[in-house]
């Protein structure tokens, strides 16, 4: 699993990210990746820890793909 935090896929930190995905799958493996940038969700806590706020469908999905 390639993670990219960084919020530019086109970035070094993403061609970083390409070349390790692209090594791993050379040296047979299979790679999965996700770039937080291109998932959507609300960042915010609207209201906080008081209340749970229930994961956007990209989070669902990258969540599952980590386990």
């Amino acid at each position: 699993m390639v993670i990219l935090g960084h919020p530019q896929k086109q970035s070094f930190c993403g061609t970083l990210a390409q070349a390790y995905a692209k090594g791993a799958e050379e040296a047979g493996n299979e790679v999965q990746q996700i770039y937080l940038g291109e998932l959507e969700f609300d960042p915010v806590l609207w209201s906080g820890y008081h209340k749970i706020q229930a994961l956007e469908s990209d989070l669902v999905k990258a969540q599952q793909a980590i386990k």
